[in-house]
This record gives structure tokens, C-alpha cells and sequence, in this order.
């Protein structure tokens, strides 16, 4: 979504913090984003920091006027998953589109799936 700040509407950062206890063995890890609706958007995700995916969204208004009609996408994002350690560690969304309310992301499910 968007929100106003100091009179601008800007974009936002949604941070997921979760904790693993242990090391992983090497492997991939895929999150998986399942969207309700985006109407202009520019989604990208970081894992502790560092960039894993980015992603531009066209037009389907659901959010704005049609609110039964969004476009339901599911959008998978792998990365190595040695950006994950032991401890806390921090997924963030950041929906980076702003000057309108109308850009915005419905997220409809997030899954983290890790295989070593």
C-alpha cells in the first residue's frame, strides 16, 4: 500500500522476522507470495538485507473499484539460503511505488520453503 507522509504518498515496507535455530546445510530456499490484487506496484523483497527478487505490477484495480475482481497471481522468489542464519533474521516487502494511492500489493498468502 501506499500511505501520505508530510503530504506525499509514499510507498511502505512490511518486515517479517522469524527465527531459525539452527545452521542450514547449502540449498535454495523459495518464498512464495500469493496476491489478492496489485494495481501499479513495485514489490521488491530483501532477506536480511540483501536483495532477492523485484517485481513491477500492471493494472487490475481491484483495490480501488472492483473489489471482487483482483487478479490473483502467485509469484515464487528462490534465493540461496545462506542469506538465512541462525537467530533472528528479517524478510521485508517493500512496495516501493508512490506519488497515488492507488499503488498498492493485497497479499493474499507469504510461504517461506527451505530445502538443504
Amino acid at each position: 500500500c501506499t500511505v501520505q507522509k508530510n503530504g506525499q504518498w509514499v510507498g511502505t515496507k512490511w518486515n517479517i522476522l522469524f527465527d531459525i535455530e539452527n545452521p542450514l546445510k547449502p540449498g535454495t530456499a523459495t518464498l512464495r507470495i500469493a496476491l489478492a490484487a496489485a494495481h501499479k506496484a513495485a514489490l521488491r523483497i530483501y532477506v536480511n538485507g540483501k536483495l532477492a527478487g523485484s517485481r513491477r505490477f500492471d493494472t487490475d484495480n481491484a483495490m480501488m473499484r472492483a473489489g471482487i475482481h483482483g487478479q490473483y497471481s502467485q509469484w515464487d522468489i528462490p534465493f540461496d539460503n545462506k542469506l538465512l542464519k541462525p537467530g533472528q533474521n528479517i524478510i521485508t516487502l517493500d512496495q516501493q511505488s508512490g506519488k497515488s494511492v492507488q499503488k498498492n500489493v493485497m497479499y493474499d498468502c507469504i510461504r517461506l520453503e527451505v530445502t538443504e
